[in-house]
C-alpha cells in the first residue's frame, strides 16, 4: 500500500527522483574516493603487509645457515657465533640479540629483496587509484544505502519502513566486515603458499596484479556479506517466508557455494569454503532476525485488529 505522496507521483516524477538520488550517490562516492586518495598510501602499506610477512617468514624458515650478532649494553656489536663467518656467502638469516638475551629481537635475510615489483610505468598511479576507489566505496556505503532506501520506501508499509535504520547500519557494517575477513584470509593463504618455494629462489609479485587480486577479493567478500540484508528484504516484501528459507537451508548453502565459486578470484576449494561457511552463519543470523520481525508484524496486526471499530462488539 503506497503513501498518497508516492501514489500521486507520475512516471516522469519518479524518474526525476531517481536522477536526484543517483546524483547524491555519485557525489558521495566521489567525495569518498577523494578522501581515499589521501589515505591510499597507508591502505597500500596495509595491503602489502601480508605478502611481505609471508615471504619473509618463508625465507627465514628456508635459510640453511644463521649468523648471530649481539648488541651489548655499550652499543658494541659482536659476532655471537663465530662459525657463522663461513656462511656469509650463503645468504643466511641474520639474528640480532640484545646482551644476555636468548631470543633474537630482529631477524632478517642478507641481500633480501622486496616481494613486490612494478612492471609498468603507470602501475604506481593505477594501484593508488584502485585503492582510492575501494576506500571511497566503503566510506560511501551508508549514503548509497540511504538513497536506495529513500527511493523504495514510499512503496512500503509503515511497519516495513521501520527497518530503514537497522538495515542501513547493518549494511554499513557487513561490507567492511567481509573485506576484513578477506584480508585475514589473504594473510593466511599467502603464508601457506609461500611454504612451497624451493631453495634460495626470490619470490616476487607484480604489484598491480597482487593489489588487484587483494582488492577484488575484499570487494567480493564485502559484497557477498550483504547477503543477510537480501534475506531480510525478501521476507519483508513477501517473496519468500522465513519458514520456507529455514526448510530449504541446504539448498541455500548450495546456492552460496555456487556464488562463492563465481565471485572468488581464485575459485579454489579453500577460498570457496572460506566464503561459503561464514555466509551460512550469517544466513542463520538473518533467519533469527526474520523470525523476530515476523513476531513484530503479528503483534502489529493483532493491535490493529483490536483497535478497529466494532472489534469489542464481536466479543
Amino acid at each position: 500500500m503506497k503513501s498518497p505522496d508516492a501514489a500521486n507521483l507520475s512516471f516522469l516524477e519518479h524518474l526525476e527522483e531517481l536522477r536526484a538520488r543517483l546524483i547524491k550517490s555519485i557525489a558521495a562516492f566521489v567525495i569518498g574516493v577523494t578522501i581515499g586518495w589521501f589515505v591510499s598510501p597507508q591502505v597500500l602499506d596495509l595491503l602489502m603487509a601480508p605478502v611481505t610477512r609471508a615471504y619473509h617468514n618463508a625465507a627465514v624458515e628456508r635459510a640453511k645457515s644463521v649468523v648471530q650478532i649481539e648488541v651489548g649494553d655499550d652499543n658494541v656489536v659482536r659476532l655471537k657465533n663465530r662459525e657463522g663467518l663461513g656462511h656469509l656467502n650463503d645468504n643466511p638469516n641474520i639474528e640480532v640479540f640484545r646482551a644476555g638475551e636468548k631470543t633474537p629481537f630482529k631477524t632478517f635475510m642478507l641481500n633480501s629483496s622486496s616481494p613486490m615489483i612494478y612492471l609498468r610505468p603507470m602501475d604506481p598511479f593505477v594501484i593508488r587509484m584502485k585503492a582510492s576507489i575501494v576506500v571511497g566505496l566503503i566510506l560511501s556505503i551508508p549514503i548509497l544505502l540511504f538513497q536506495a532506501w529513500g527511493f523504495i520506501s514510499p512503496g512500503l508499509l509503515p511497519n516495513e519502513k521501520r527497518l530503514a535504520g537497522p538495515l542501513i547500519i547493518a549494511g554499513s557494517v557487513l561490507f567492511p566486515l567481509g573485506a576484513s575477513f578477506a584480508y585475514y584470509l589473504l594473510d593466511v593463504t599467502l603464508y601457506f603458499l609461500a611454504q612451497f618455494a624451493v631453495g634460495d629462489t626470490a619470490m616476487q609479485n607484480d604489484a598491480q596484479a597482487y593489489i588487484s587480486f587483494a582488492l577484488t577479493m575484499m570487494i567480493a567478500f564485502g559484497a557477498v556479506f550483504e547477503f543477510p540484508l537480501l534475506v531480510v528484504l525478501l521476507t519483508r516484501v513477501g517473496i519468500v517466508s522465513t519458514d520456507w528459507l529455514a526448510k530449504h537451508r541446504a539448498h541455500v548453502f548450495v546456492f552460496q557455494l555456487i556464488v562463492s565459486a563465481i565471485v572468488t578470484p581464485t575459485g579454489d576449494p579453500v577460498t570457496l569454503l572460506s566464503m561459503a561457511l561464514p555466509l551460512q552463519i550469517l544466513f542463520e543470523i538473518a533467519l533469527i532476525a526474520c523470525r523476530f520481525l515476523d513476531r513484530l508484524s503479528e503483534r502489529d496486526k493483532e493491535e490493529a485488529e483490536a483497535n478497529q471499530p466494532g472489534a469489542s462488539q464481536g466479543l
